[in-house]
């Protein structure tokens, strides 16, 4: 868990990997492998309810359960050599770290909420 308090979250949700990469969480490069860099220029967390806030602040750094993992793996064969160039592999017996999570208790609520108010249009 990444220790923060609300006015953190607020920033988080607001300045996206801007906040991780301030904070010492990600490398710059990062922001390169996701959707618009890791920020969305317009977010506003005070669209974001106070209940999914609540549920995200304690869980935010944190894997999840059920399908979510971080597996620790080595590199036994290359099959397709520009395929794993691109994704920084470039050798048999290199680690690599493969992680599935999810957006927990903030992304949940964030969903149901929206769907909540499209409910009612």
């Amino acid at each position: 868990m990444i220790p923060m308090n609300a006015r953190d979250l607020e920033e988080a949700l607001e300045m996206g990997m801007d906040w991780s990469l301030r904070e010492g969480y990600i490398w710059a490069e990062d922001k390169e492998h996701c959707e618009e860099y890791g920020r969305m220029l317009q977010a506003d967390s005070s669209k974001v309810s106070a209940r999914a806030k609540k549920r995200g602040l304690p869980q935010l750094g944190t894997l999840g359960a059920g399908n979510h993992y971080a597996e620790i793996q080595v590199v036994d064969e290359i099959y397709n050599r520009q395929a794993a160039r691109r994704m920084g592999i470039d050798e048999t017996g290199q680690v690599c770290v493969m992680i599935h999570c999810g957006s927990r208790g903030l992304g949940h609520q964030v969903a149901t909420d929206a769907l909540t108010e499209m409910e009612r249009a």
